[in-house]
């Protein structure tokens, strides 16, 4: 007869209680409820090589295109600029200032 069948047994094994179980016990069998986001830290994604590999090569041409667009246009191509016009300064004013929080 297995335990299962036994109706009287099955009954008796619902009530018994352990003697004397210290309140740690579920904690030391169980072990200690651990926080989602320590499991979002250190969980693991298996992922294939050709895939990883495909997914980076993707995002380096989409960083590629996000940076070219943003790059200003100077002017046509074969476009010189001359300088003989340019004059540099005869005087240059620097004024350090220091902000309150600074270190003298």
């Amino acid at each position: 007869m297995e335990p299962d069948d036994d109706p009287r047994l099955k009954r008796l094994l619902n009530e018994w209680e352990v003697p004397n179980a210290p309140d740690t016990l579920d904690e030391r069998v169980f072990g200690q409820p651990t926080p989602w986001w320590r499991i979002l830290v250190t969980s693991r994604v298996r992922v294939p090589l050709p895939l990883a590999f495909a997914v980076s090569v993707l995002l380096v041409w989409l960083a590629t295109v996000a940076v070219r667009d943003r790059i200003p246009d100077v002017g046509p191509p074969g476009t010189t600029y001359d300088l003989r016009g340019f004059q540099p300064v005869n005087f240059v004013n620097v004024r350090i200032e220091r902000s309150g929080d600074a270190i003298p």
